[in-house]
Parts: C-alpha cells; sequence; structure tokens
C-alpha cells in the first residue's frame, strides 16, 4: 500500500508537471494515463492467462456495473487533470483523497464491514479535518 501511495504521488506530481507547463492537455494526460495502465494491465493478463478467463467471466456477469465504473472512474480522473491544471498540487491531491472518507463510509454502512470500525471513522475524521484544514489555510 505505501508503494502504490508512493507510486500514485509520482505520477500525480508529473501530470501536474506536464499540465502546468502545457506539454499536454487534460484529455492528452488522461488519454495517455490510460493506455499506460491498459498496456500494464494486458502484460499482466499475458503473465497469468487464468486471470483473462477470470476477466471474461466477471464481465459476462456484471457487465453494465463494470462498464458504469469505468465511466465514473475515468471522468473522475479527467476532473482530477483539469483541477491539477488550475490549482496547486498539494491541495487538489488532498481533496481528490479524500475519496478514502467516501469509501470507508460506505464500506461501513451499506458493505457492513464492522472490522476495526472505530479505527476506520477516526481516520476518516483526520482525513477530513486535514482536507479542511488545507481548504482554509493554503
Amino acid at each position: 500500500m505505501v508503494l502504490n501511495s508512493v507510486m500514485v504521488a509520482i505520477g500525480t506530481v508529473i501530470n501536474a508537471y506536464l499540465l502546468k507547463l502545457h506539454y499536454l492537455n487534460i484529455y492528452q494526460v488522461t488519454f495517455t494515463t490510460t493506455f499506460g495502465q491498459v498496456l500494464l494491465f494486458a502484460g499482466m493478463l499475458l503473465v497469468r492467462k487464468q486471470a483473462f478467463s477470470r476477466i471474461k467471466t466477471v464481465i459476462k456477469r456484471a457487465g453494465g456495473l463494470f462498464t458504469l465504473s469505468a465511466v465514473i472512474e475515468s471522468a473522475a480522473f479527467l476532473l482530477n487533470m483539469y483541477a491539477l491544471k488550475v490549482g496547486p498540487a498539494s491541495v487538489v491531491t488532498a481533496v481528490y483523497t479524500s475519496v478514502t472518507v467516501v469509501v470507508i463510509w460506505i464500506g461501513v454502512f451499506f458493505l457492513k464491514e464492522r472490522e476495526f470500525i472505530l479505527r476506520k471513522l477516526l481516520s476518516s475524521a483526520l482525513v477530513t479535518a486535514g482536507i479542511i484544514i488545507l481548504k482554509v489555510f493554503v
């Protein structure tokens, strides 16, 4: 998870840099990032052939949700790139990562994930407080 956070942070800084210097526009950054993810995913499928059959099964069972998820996440990424273009990367990334708070609350209240509930709710409160502090003081 830490490696994932570091990689996302590096990617976000690179994207913000490309946008601020006008090397790429938000659509080009979104396309190149998504294309890179597709290439990485395709490479993983080649290495793990049984994963491909599993993905086909998931698409057959929940294709509509799979498509809806892809559209929503792509739109969110595009909006994030726009925000990076017009705002400071530190604030944009903090607000963008507030997805953690939303996921915690959905997990607790809709998916009934009760393990470590106090820790989850406390951490979501801390993230929210951090976002508020950044918004007010930056």
